[in-house]
């Protein structure tokens, strides 16, 4: 399976077209599916492709199908983006993702029939149009939304649609050579897709354009992509004060890997603590940092220790000594 991109900073700001917030961190393909990825899955399920419709006159111009084995063409290459699949397709390779029962294959997470899904057992799922938008247009560095899929609000000539693109979160190709299937209907008669494709105009990427096809529809000029549940660990930070005043204006900022705040000032208004605050952390960040910031001369009172969920001591700072600028603790 491809590499993913974490989609963090949660609760992110919208576009000034009401796209793109999300209220949860999550991790989406880096690339789309690949041919590869899709055989093993369709040879997996063997007796009941057919039944789910999963072959078709279309993806035999990519899939060779031999006694109920598929290979690719010999012309194929196998980490290329897979073609000729529709949302009730991807819906089925999902719900391979999540559990590999063949019993429930059609029903659950995603019920094909009735269009619903249990969305409190999703490990993968299929992105709606704002973990996408997000995905695709969101700088958060910068704190503002591109025009374009390639981190530009400039149109790309049509000529260099063969190159590939990145998205600030890393995600390569996020539109211009492939529309991306997306989790959202339309009367059931329709699903959506959105991000442009190489047999089309540039300006089908842009920002906030969306397409509907028939919800039967499959094309050479779609693919999809997955997004994954981004494990979370949690620590504890626990705050001591040695004189017994708390802080004053001294603080600590916990922040990820890329030197976000993953928390507010953290202080003790009075007492000798601790003061205990849970932190919650995305595993695949590595590492995060613990930032101290001295306001007065009376930060050698101030000290924290910080533990893991097994409640092991990961690290304390000294008591009365101020406590180091910057600590970074490891995720394991």
């Amino acid at each position: 399976m491809n590499n993913f991109c974490l989609i963090k900073n949660k609760n992110n700001q919208e576009d000034i077209n009401g796209y793109g917030s999300v209220d949860h961190n999550f991790l989406i393909g880096q690339s789309f599916i690949s041919c590869e990825e899709y055989v093993n899955f369709l040879n997996s399920l063997s007796i009941y492709v057919d039944q789910f419709h999963l072959y078709n006159k279309d993806i035999a111009n990519v899939v060779e199908k031999t006694h109920s084995v598929y290979t690719l063409k010999k012309h194929i290459y196998p980490y290329s983006p897979i073609r000729y699949i529709n949302l009730e397709n991807l819906k089925i390779y999902c719900n391979f993702l999540n559990h590999q029962d063949l019993r429930t294959i059609d029903q659950y997470p995603y019920n094909i029939y009735d269009n619903s899904v249990s969305e409190q057992n999703l490990l993968y799922w299929i992105p709606n149009y704002n973990e996408w938008y997000k995905a695709t247009y969101f700088d958060a560095l910068n704190n503002k939304y591109y025009a374009f899929p390639n981190s530009s609000d400039t149109i790309q000539n049509q000529s260099e649609q063969g190159k590939n693109t990145y998205s600030p979160y890393g995600v390569i190709n996020a539109g211009l050579k492939y529309f991306t299937i997306l989790n959202e209907e339309n009367n059931n008669l329709e699903y959506l897709i959105s991000g442009g494709s190489n047999n089309r105009n540039p300006i089908h990427s842009k920002s906030g354009t969306k397409y509907y096809v028939s919800k039967d529809y499959k094309a050479n000029y779609i693919s999809a992509r997955i997004c994954k549940k981004s494990e979370i660990k949690k620590y504890t930070i626990k705050l001591y004060d040695t004189f017994g005043d708390g802080w004053g204006d001294n603080y600590i900022l916990i922040n990820d890997a890329n030197h976000k705040p993953i928390s507010e000032k953290l202080s003790i208004k009075h007492g000798y603590g601790p003061v205990s605050i849970d932190i919650h952390v995305d595993k695949v960040e590595k590492n995060f940092n613990i930032k101290f910031f001295k306001e007065n001369n009376l930060s050698y009172e101030n000290y924290y220790e910080i533990y893991d969920d097994l409640d092991n001591l990961l690290f304390a700072s000294n008591m009365y000594e101020t406590p180091p600028t910057n600590t970074i603790i490891p995720i394991l």
